[in-house]
């Protein structure tokens, strides 16, 4: 019962994939195709993800405030 269950889950979840391919293999491809960068305008730090980026310039080059006059 076990082994048709197995059989079942594993079945649904191809037909959920686009191309039949497994899971670790998509992985893996997707890893050796996203050589996207994002760069650092005021250093050379490279960054994968927008969130990185934001973080490091709000902390390593953080905007000059005016001073109240």
């Amino acid at each position: 019962m076990l082994a048709a269950l197995e059989r079942r889950f594993l079945a649904d979840l191809l037909t959920l994939l686009p191309d039949g391919k497994t899971v670790v293999a998509r992985k893996a491809q997707g890893r050796a195709t996203s050589a996207r960068r994002l760069k650092c305008p005021k250093c050379r730090r490279q960054f994968r993800l927008p969130m990185h980026l934001g973080r490091h310039i709000a902390t390593t080059h953080p905007a000059k405030r005016k001073r109240a006059a």
